[in-house]
């Protein structure tokens, strides 16, 4: 991903860990709000399978009732 947002092509969220890390063309930027919130989208193909995919939507979208944000 972070090669993508060198080549301009957008934004992303990174760990901590990555900022350690020098990546040409990409500025880490702390966002450090309370009430901070983002929109997340997410595509897929449907007929590929993935246990794991599965369960992070799932993860996700009990995220987003749990807290009212949708």
């Amino acid at each position: 991903m972070l090669v993508l947002v060198a080549a301009g092509s957008g934004v992303t969220l990174a760990v901590a860990s990555q900022t350690q890390v020098n990546f040409p063309n990409v500025v880490f930027k702390l966002v450090n709000e309370p009430n901070a919130w983002l929109r997340i989208s997410f595509m897929r193909l449907p007929e590929i399978e993935d246990v794991a995919v599965g369960r992070f939507i799932a993860f996700m979208q009990d995220g987003v009732k749990s807290h009212d944000l949708f």
